[in-house]
């Protein structure tokens, strides 16, 4: 199906403007606060020389000693044990109310735990752990989805005192966290913390095969999509050169924006009442619903 803008109907000309527009302004705030010392960070760390980096005129010096990705490395490793060093997380302590004594309790605790190692927290944590070490700041994206999963079985079999041991495959929920590199996140300046946030969004290259099998799965519209690339600073290293082919441009937008842009949504209780003005700044930030937007190139 070839996509073209006439395709989109004003809300979604005017949804896409909005998270894009807003996600600009976040970006170049970041950038001028930050994007300069996270790469001074990440040079440091994987002993890149910059002539940049150079603390007066006269030092010839190209040497960066291992000595700060020594000092980095043994405090991620510190924290990682400390965690999560016998592979539990967390404990939950039971209700006094309780009356099943703490057997119910134990079920869910060492459930959660079994879980957690099958969507490899461990893996991540340690990520996450290390990114805010290089560079002052972790963030996680959290992924809920259902997977597929083969579990042992057995099954009596017809006609016979036997019983058939095998696999049977079923669902399961999965709770993932992937680690999100700091060039790679936007959030509203003005919030404290996401959840006072107007929004947050993680921009990032990803295949061309994950982006076409969405559509398949009816995750994405099914739209035409060609591979594009045009930002060296969404890569999460300074590499010399970049792979750039098959590549997608993503934006993930987790936030509010305004009702109307939101098409097939109706009034639950009747008419809605324009308290503000569209056009004035309290009218575009009012009457804002949850959602999430997925914008590609």
């Amino acid at each position: 199906m070839e996509f073209k803008e006439e395709d989109l109907t004003d809300a979604e000309k005017d949804l896409v403007d909005y998270v894009v527009t807003h996600c600009d302004r976040w970006r170049e705030w970041r950038d001028t606060n930050y994007l300069t010392k996270w790469d001074e960070y990440e040079r440091l760390y994987y002993g890149i020389w910059s002539d940049e980096d150079k603390t007066r005129e006269s030092e010839r010096s190209k040497l960066v000693t291992p000595a700060i990705r020594q000092a980095v490395d043994n405090k991620v490793a510190e924290l990682t044990e400390g965690l999560a060093g016998n592979g539990k997380y967390f404990d939950i302590d039971d209700d006094a109310a309780d009356q099943q004594m703490s057997q119910d309790v134990e079920l869910v605790k060492n459930q959660l735990h079994e879980d957690m190692k099958k969507d490899k927290y461990n893996k991540e944590i340690g990520k996450a752990i290390k990114i805010g070490e290089i560079y002052g700041t972790a963030v996680s994206e959290i992924l809920v989805k259902t997977v597929v999963e083969s579990v042992p079985s057995m099954q009596p079999m017809p006609d016979a005192a036997m019983m058939a041991v095998g696999v049977v495959d079923q669902e399961r929920v999965s709770v993932q966290i992937r680690t999100v590199h700091p060039r790679n996140f936007l959030v509203d300046p003005n919030a404290e913390n996401i959840d006072e946030a107007l929004g947050c969004a993680i921009e990032e290259y990803t295949s061309l095969h994950k982006v076409v099998k969405g559509i398949e799965a009816g995750i994405y519209r099914k739209v035409h999509i060609e591979p594009f690339y045009d930002d060296t600073d969404l890569e999460p290293s300074q590499q010399d050169s970049i792979f750039q082919d098959d590549k997608v441009r993503i934006m993930r937008y987790y936030g509010l924006v305004p009702r109307r842009f939101i098409k097939d949504i109706e009034a639950v209780d009747g008419e809605i009442v324009d308290l503000f003005d569209e056009d004035s700044d309290a009218g575009r930030v009012s009457d804002l619903v949850e959602a999430v937007v997925v914008i590609a190139n």
